[in-house]
């Protein structure tokens, strides 16, 4: 648990955030791994999730294919579904084995 404070403490937007706050996040997240390759988010899928990137690289694309931009550890992704409470606009697939 010490692990996940840390790291989000050390990147935006979480080190702006009180340590009480980031402490009552810190029991609700989940730590994922995908492999290379692999799909995160499907556009048009539902996503009820906000990913960080605790390491390897994360590509989004605008359409199958075109890349929109590439993502590294303790960025995120799939805000955007979440504040606007709609489906997933750009897929994100895994470039390098990511834990999220």
């Amino acid at each position: 648990m010490f692990e996940i404070r840390d790291h989000l403490f050390s990147h935006p937007p979480f080190r702006n955030l009180p340590e009480d706050v980031v402490d009552a996040l810190v029991p609700h997240i989940e730590v994922v791994y995908f492999q290379a390759g692999s799909m995160i988010l499907s556009q048009g899928q539902e996503n009820h999730f906000l990913f960080v990137i605790r390491s390897g690289a994360v590509e989004v694309l605008r359409s199958p294919g075109e890349l929109y931009t590439r993502m590294g550890e303790g960025e995120c992704f799939g805000q955007f579904a979440l504040m606007r409470k709609k489906k997933v606009r750009y897929a994100a697939r895994a470039i390098e084995d990511p834990d999220l």
